[in-house]
Order: structure tokens, then C-alpha cells, then sequence
């Protein structure tokens, strides 16, 4: 039987990465490993991250990779609360990174030492998949360590 100990589960807050999360902390708590969630927010490359911006209710602006950041892991514990009854038990971290997300999440995974990848797919099709290509088939062709896809659940 394979053993995991750590899994990395990307997130764009999706219901297909909600499902692969609710999955993830099933199998963690089967094999005592811990959850790495993880949220690769990506700057349209003509945006300066550095640049500042004053949020509504904030005393000072920050950088507008900060306030995304920010965002993220608030989106991130709305996702958590979500699915908490699966999560019972399980040791979970968040991380939210700022880059491209298939880099992102492999550099995460190996930074992590992760031995299972699991995520959501989307389930594109036609033009835009073609166009915008299937994150996790990119993930699943560039990974070195298994990778496992749940497609969501339509309802």
C-alpha cells in the first residue's frame, strides 16, 4: 500500500477544486499525511505586483501582491469552512503564492517534498481548451511525483 505524507491540493476555488480538497483530506486522514492547499494567483504580466493600492477599511495602502494574497486566503478559509467536516483531524496548511500556476504548483510540490498532487479539472473543451491549453494535463505531463485528477461532480 502507498503511503503519502504530504499532499499539495491547487485551488482556484472552483467546485472541481473543492472536490479534489474534500478527496485530499479523505485520503490524509486515511494515511495520517498533511494537506498543503495551495492558490497560485496570477498577475496579468502588465501589472507591477509592487504597485500600491488602498482596500476599502485599510489604514495603509500595500502592495497589490499583498492585497491579492490577502484576498486569496480569505477565499481559501471560505473553501476550508466548506468542506471541515472531511477535514476533521487532518493537519492542513494554506499557501498562496504569487506566479504562474502550473510553475507554481510544481515548484510548491517539490519545495514541499509533496508525494501526491491532487486536483480539480475544469473540463474544458473544443476552442478553449485548445486555446488555453488543460492545466492539469499540463501538470500531469510536467510532474514527477503522481498526480491524481478530480473531475467535478455536475450538481
Amino acid at each position: 500500500m502507498t503511503m503519502w505524507k504530504r499532499l499539495v491540493v491547487p485551488t482556484d476555488f472552483s467546485t472541481g477544486s473543492r472536490a479534489a480538497l474534500k478527496l485530499a483530506l479523505d485520503l490524509a486522514k486515511v494515511h495520517g499525511a498533511e494537506v498543503v492547499l495551495l492558490h497560485a494567483a496570477e498577475l496579468p504580466d502588465m501589472v507591477d505586483g509592487a504597485m500600491k493600492v488602498q482596500p476599502d477599511g485599510a489604514k495603509a495602502p500595500m502592495t497589490l501582491e499583498a492585497y491579492t494574497k490577502l484576498q486569496a486566503e480569505g477565499w481559501m478559509d471560505e473553501d476550508c469552512a466548506a468542506t471541515a467536516a472531511s477535514g476533521a483531524g487532518v493537519s492542513l496548511r494554506k499557501v498562496v503564492e504569487v506566479g504562474p500556476p502550473v510553475d507554481t504548483l510544481l515548484a510548491v510540490a517539490a519545495r514541499e517534498k509533496a508525494d501526491l498532487i491532487v486536483m480539480g479539472t475544469q473540463g474544458r473543451s473544443g476552442l478553449t481548451r485548445w486555446v488555453l491549453g488543460s492545466t492539469a494535463e499540463r501538470v500531469v505531463r510536467q510532474s514527477t511525483i503522481p498526480v491524481l485528477t478530480v473531475r467535478r461532480s455536475e450538481g
